[in-house]
């Protein structure tokens, strides 16, 4: 059986912005210190399509409590692109896989 509070919080939950969740973020970024990597890319497109892996030289940023870990690799002009989970646990790791097929014939 489904509380009406407990009905609430998921509609909101559903229907509001992912900034609704920040503290969510920000509580599980204590926890899990890799899971939210910034990954530098000029468009959310090229981020989506892999084009911005790995992170460069010096590391990517992380979002959330050990954000102010990364001094000195960042600018003011630079954009972040990050993957989150539609719910709990929130943090998501990028990985990239390549698969080389070649033929013998």
């Amino acid at each position: 059986i489904l509380s009406a509070t407990s009905f609430r919080k998921g509609i909101l939950e559903t229907v509001m912005c992912n900034h609704f969740r920040a503290f969510h973020y920000y509580s599980e970024s204590i926890i899990s210190k890799d899971g939210f990597l910034g990954y530098p890319c000029a468009t959310y497109q090229s981020f989506k399509y892999g084009e911005c892996f790995p992170c460069p030289d010096g590391g990517c940023p992380m979002m959330g409590h050990y954000a102010d870990t990364y001094h000195n690799i960042t600018s003011e002009t630079q954009t972040f692109y990050l993957n989150t989970g539609s719910a709990m646990t929130y943090s998501s790791w990028r990985y990239k896989v390549a698969v080389n097929l070649t033929s013998n014939g």
